[in-house]
């Protein structure tokens, strides 16, 4: 089987942004490593003043997608890239920001190139990462793979990136990331990949014949430790440290190599299987361990001690702490907002009506706001930190179903969730694939008394393309009342004539911001309100919209499109 390269290189964008001096002359670097390889390359600069678009990537990318003879696939970039939040990554290309769609949706092509006929994608980012601000904000980038049926084996996909996502990256300013930019990420990669380190190359037996080999999770290794070193060597103080995810194992690697120099003392310690290294999960090790990061266990102390009601004589409400409610809307549904123990209040009615809304839309005194799931006999406490949602979570109403369920695992499940949310905004609860199913596992056994809980494990599931298990997810959350939209789209079962109303799904967008950049091939089925409001979130974990993005939303609910 062949293998291909579609490597990019942008140095200048709109939007005000400095140009760059490194990208274009990085992604020449790498092209000139591949082609060594034997790698059929595309390669796409803005060198001596050309531009990039996505019509470009496309195209390049549909000359290797078919026919199917190609086995490996690396996607490389090098420029500006901004983040909208966790996981929700865009690469500007030459037209942005003038142009909204000329940019790439890392998350979304990532989710669309499970569906391709490659064995082993990697994709590379070297982009400095800054928060979007001014038109910024409106970028929404393009999916650069086609759109297709999902098949019943998916490639491993590996993904390495410069900084690791989070709140500390996407709250740099502009000009201070584009300052810290000097290609150091490319530069080390290719050190790793061409002078056969030995703490880099595996010898691989079987099945014979010997042969050597770099894997990604070996790079991985040694990147950790040479993107810092590098940096030192320069003086240059990175905001985070890298971030690589890994899925692929054996026969899958990144390129085969000449024997080092020096004797391997070990044969290959490539991951047999995704439980190997954490069998109780991830979040389960974390929590038996405690927090090493002291500022980390402070905020999740904050965030335990945020208590919202454990009812309302409705059994059915929200508590919001951090920030004043000037409204709550819900189609159909009355609504009370008064305040008590220094906290909004929001007494929800109408459980008993058919046609009543399953989604809240709550306006902050900012004017920015979200949109919740509206769960019968569930309470939900939403915590806001400089107008920005930074967590959401469920409790059984005091005498519902799963009340007493509740109160069984109460310490546990409110540890579980308060570690989630502040792993995630830290940028470090990205579920590396090697435990990623196993950490999922133990998520999804409490997601009857708090649904967030189901969410994270579909993400988690899909991070590493287990869909059967997200739709496992999905089947039994429907067992128990509407499903999350976030669990919804992951498991790629939006009702057939695409209106959302229609099925058993809440609310009508995502809660989780990441999920906003799944949405490109939903987008002719989804209402227009969630198709312009996706341009305007606010960096964060949970879904917050800036006024204008929540006006239309509110426009959507007077007008019953969205219900």
């Amino acid at each position: 089987m062949k293998k291909a390269a579609v490597i990019i290189g942008v140095d200048k964008t709109g939007g005000g942004l400095t140009k760059l001096n490194a990208a274009a002359s990085g992604a020449e670097a790498l092209a000139a490593w591949a082609r060594g390889e034997k790698f059929e390359v595309e390669l796409i600069t803005d060198k001596n003043n050309g531009s990039v678009s996505i019509s470009q990537i496309k195209a390049s990318i549909r000359k290797f997608v078919d026919p199917p003879v190609y086995s490996q696939l690396i996607i490389y970039f090098a420029g500006h890239g901004i983040l909208g939040g966790p996981n929700l990554e865009v690469w500007l290309l030459s037209g942005a920001p003038n142009d909204t769609n000329e940019a790439v949706n890392v998350r979304s092509s990532i989710e669309l190139a499970r569906a391709c006929p490659f064995a082993h994608i990697v994709f590379v980012s070297d982009a400095c990462r800054s928060a979007p601000t001014g038109l910024l904000t409106n970028v929404v980038g393009s999916d650069i793979f086609p759109n297709r049926p999902w098949p019943n084996t998916s490639p491993e996909i590996d993904r390495f990136y410069a900084t690791v996502p989070g709140n500390p990256a996407y709250e740099v300013p502009a000009q201070e990331a584009i300052t810290s930019y000097r290609g150091l990420f490319t530069s080390c990669i290719i050190d790793g990949l061409t002078n056969e380190q030995e703490q880099v190359v595996e010898m691989w037996a079987d099945p014979p014949p010997k042969r050597w080999v770099i894997p990604s999770w070996t790079l991985r290794a040694y990147l950790t430790k040479a993107v810092p070193q590098a940096a030192a060597k320069v003086s240059i103080a990175l905001n985070q440290p890298i971030q690589v995810i890994v899925e692929s194992h054996p026969p899958a690697c990144l390129v085969e190599c000449p024997a080092p120099k020096k004797r391997l003392l070990v044969e290959a310690q490539a991951p047999k299987d995704y439980n190997i290294y954490a069998p109780k999960g991830a979040v389960a090790a974390a929590l038996e361990g405690g927090p090493k990061d002291l500022r980390m266990a402070d905020a999740i102390n904050r965030l335990l001690s945020a208590k919202g009601r454990e009812s309302f004589e409705t059994r059915t409400g929200f508590t919001i702490v951090g920030t004043n409610v000037r409204r709550a809307i819900a189609y159909n549904r009355d609504i009370d907002i008064f305040v008590e123990n220094g906290a909004n209040q929001v007494r929800v009615h109408g459980d008993n009506d058919a046609k009543a809304s399953k989604s809240l839309l709550l306006e902050f005194e900012s004017g920015s706001g979200t949109i919740v799931a509206i769960l019968s006999g569930f309470i939900g406490t939403i915590v806001v930190e400089d107008e920005r949602v930074v967590n959401v979570n469920y409790i059984p109403s005091r005498g519902a179903k799963f009340y007493q369920g509740y109160l069984d695992e109460i310490d546990q499940i409110e540890r579980i969730r308060a570690y989630i949310a502040i792993a995630a905004r830290e940028g470090i609860f990205d579920v590396k694939p090697d435990s990623a199913i196993d950490t999922a596992n133990y998520l999804r056994q409490y997601k009857s008394l708090d649904p967030t809980l189901g969410i994270y494990a579909a993400y988690a599931y899909s991070q590493v393309g287990a869909i059967h298990s997200v739709r496992s997810v999905h089947s039994y959350m429907a067992e128990n009342g509407p499903v999350p939209f976030d669990v919804t789209l992951l498991a790629r079962l939006f009702p057939d004539d695409g209106n959302i109303n229609s099925g058993n799904v809440a609310p009508f967008c995502p809660m989780l911001t990441q999920g906003w950049a799944l949405l490109g091939p939903y987008l002719p089925r989804l209402q227009a309100e969630i198709q312009e409001a996706r341009r305007h979130l606010v960096p964060s974990l949970w879904t917050t919209l800036q006024p204008k993005g929540l006006n239309l939303l509110r426009s959507g609910i007077k007008n019953g499109a969205l219900k």
